[in-house]
């Protein structure tokens, strides 16, 4: 029942934008889902925030190769990457990805590809789990993660005990609502590790995620949404010490989002690790890795490593977000004494833009501090001094916060 319940939380707010290497996969409008259980043969329909794709280049990574030999029909253009056989199945995140097989009522067969993206959560194409050729949904669908080039396969299969898929791709074939979601009967995820989760920057706590109607991702794209409202999850834990809470609700929501975070970043040839592509969300261009970016990601997996320790789990994947910590792009100061907002010192003093998003690890993170870098916090009231006092809403809100936290340390001192 528990599976059950978290999957349909995951289909109310497909709030879950999934996310891969910089590509939108989804952009929200209000949609039926249908949701179908595989043990009883019942469905029933439930309420969503939809999305429609609209993407942007993606970082391929290093031995992934284009230009597949294509196997049955592929809808629209065939843009998948081979991960070939010399790449390990049990290598994150490439164990992650699997085959969809599934049986239908009329006998026939077929298989697709999913990949998890929680415990024992698949994404797949809704065209791969309902046809109405076949029978309508199968009697059976099975996920073999951890397949490649080789046909290998890690570990047994799983079978799926419910799929979700928009209410309008089964009545009326809307391949622009073609994708689906699988509860699997068991968490193989937590083994074999899964893709995270984030939202869009424009998103509500009522399960609106979207880059909205905007094809413009200068303004209307940022990754790390989700692992900014993730941190709130660690706040409440921190203030309330809930354990029950930390332990049963939320580390998954935390360890998810730095499992995303973590994945999203682009390993650079020299040795760092970047946000690429990254936007200071509402000012400025497409960049390579915006401090915004990097501080939400500091922020993110600091989070998860405390939550890690106090739950005493996961030592293996607190031993690699602290590695990323090391190796993650550092803080850096422009050549007007600022901190700079974009991977190049492009910041111009006279730029009175009402947001400061860069100073995000000042307030509200905790990565700036006068008391632990107070270089780092001088430069970030340097832009506060900038930018000046105009703003609007929680911008004011900000503001207000940042410059108290640049004073921490004469408050110190005073009393």
């Amino acid at each position: 029942m528990r599976a059950k319940q978290k999957f349909k939380l995951s289909a109310t707010i497909i709030g879950i934008c999934f996310l891969l290497h910089g590509i939108p996969v989804f952009a929200a409008e209000s949609s039926e889902m249908i949701e179908f259980d595989l043990k009883t043969n019942e469905m029933k329909t439930v309420e969503n925030e939809e999305q429609n794709s609209d993407s942007v280049d993606s970082y391929i990574p290093e031995g992934i190769s284009t230009g597949i030999q294509t196997y049955g029909a592929i809808i629209d253009v065939d843009d998948r990457y081979r991960i070939p056989a010399s790449l390990s199945s049990t290598t994150f995140p490439y164990c992650s990805y699997g085959v969809v097989s599934c049986t239908w009522p009329d006998g026939a067969s077929s298989f697709g590809t999913g990949w998890l993206f929680g415990p024992n959560d698949v994404a797949t194409a809704a065209h791969v789990v309902y046809s109405q050729e076949n029978g309508g949904y199968p009697s059976s669908i099975i996920f073999y993660p951890g397949v490649n080039n080789s046909g290998s396969i890690v570990g047994a299969s799983y079978k799926a005990t419910i799929a979700v898929l928009p209410a309008t791709y089964q009545s009326e074939r809307d391949d622009t609502k073609d994708y689906a979601f699988l509860s699997l009967n068991s968490n193989i995820g937590n083994t074999l590790g899964y893709l995270g989760w984030t939202t869009s920057v424009s998103s509500n706590i009522f399960g609106f995620t979207s880059p909205l109607s905007s094809r413009d991702m200068s303004w209307n794209f940022s990754f790390v949404a989700g692992p900014w409202l993730a941190t709130h999850v660690w706040e409440y834990y921190d203030y309330t010490r809930d354990t029950k809470f930390l332990k049963e609700i939320g580390y998954d929501l935390i360890k998810s989002s730095a499992q995303f975070a973590v994945d999203h970043l682009w390993h650079k040839p020299d040795g760092t690790y970047t946000a690429a592509p990254s936007t200071s969300p509402e000012h400025g261009p497409v960049d390579e890795g915006v401090t915004f970016a990097h501080a939400v990601v500091r922020e993110i997996l600091l989070d998860a490593i405390q939550a890690s320790k106090v739950l005493g789990t996961d030592a293996k994947e607190r031993k690699q977000w602290e590695n990323v910590l090391t190796k993650l792009v550092p803080y850096r100061i422009g050549r007007y004494g600022q901190l700079l907002e974009w991977s190049t010192d492009i910041d111009d003093p006279k730029d009175e833009h009402r947001h400061v998003n860069h100073l995000f690890g000042l307030h509200p993170g905790h990565t700036i501090s006068p008391v632990t870098t107070p270089e780092l916090a001088q430069a970030a009231r340097v832009v506060l001094e900038h930018r000046g006092d105009g703003a609007t809403g929680w911008s004011m809100g900000w503001k207000l916060n940042q410059w108290t936290e640049t004073m921490r340390i004469n408050y110190t001192a005073t009393y």
